[in-house]
């Protein structure tokens, strides 16, 4: 079995409002959502990956894995593959979001990619402390952290950085650089999801030159999208 290249953390979600996009020739019914999707996505792209698993969301139950378990799954996973990449999804607690940041320490030259979908899905509370903990110890490590509007928003509200709603695309622009400043090296500040075919969705990728603090890169993509 070939090694994987892709190390993905994050739950097997069933919940109602987990659906993420697809291209339609991939799109099935049912079973595309939290860990599965990343698993589909990346068998897609023809790159090996393993996924572990932090806990399970659905209509019946909410469970997490053991965070001593977690990082000594990750540890072993890191030790025993050729990953170069983790891309972290949902984590249930404060002491998950810890063990994968002791994990960091011990990887630093890991790329790693946030999504904040998983954490702020609407209609769900995040527990306590998660967020001011993903901020503290989890952001100064990410490579690209990718996010709606909205939750670029909750991560500064979280981090005591003022900001108001963006009324266009340099005010998007505006946020994807504070949020830089809480440690992603590049962020990509995305809409919500639309509904329309018809809608447009508006991508801000957002980057700072290496050893430079100035902001000196920001690329705007435009581009249709269809949502399932």
């Amino acid at each position: 079995m070939e090694s994987p290249q892709v190390l993905v953390l994050g739950c097997f979600d069933d919940l109602p409002n987990a659906c993420v996009y697809l291209p339609p020739r991939h799109q099935q019914a049912n079973g595309r959502r939290g860990l599965k999707t990343d698993q589909k996505v990346l068998a897609t792209l023809q790159i090996p990956c393993q996924v572990i698993s932090s806990g399970l969301n659905s209509k019946r139950c909410h469970a997490q894995t053991e965070p001593k378990a977690l990082l000594a799954e990750l540890r072993s996973a890191l030790q025993n593959s050729d990953c170069n990449v983790v891309k972290i999804g949902a984590m249930p607690s404060i002491a998950s979001v810890q063990a994968i940041s002791d994990i960091w320490r011990q990887w630093p030259r890991m790329a790693c990619v946030l999504d904040m979908e998983p954490f702020l899905k609407t209609g769900q509370e995040i527990p306590n402390g998660v967020l001011v903990a993903l901020i503290e110890h989890v952001l100064p490590s990410i490579t690209i952290l990718s996010a709606t509007v909205g939750e670029v928003m909750a991560l500064l509200e979280g981090a005591s950085i003022e900001a108001g709603f963006p009324t266009g695309i340099q005010g998007i622009v505006a946020l994807g650089k504070k949020l830089q400043s809480l440690g992603p090296r590049y962020v990509i500040v995305k809409r919500e999801i639309l509904t329309s075919p018809s809608r447009r969705l508006h991508s801000i990728s957002c980057s700072a030159a290496l050893g430079n603090p100035s902001w000196s890169d920001c690329v705007v993509r435009i581009r249709k999208a269809s949502w399932a």
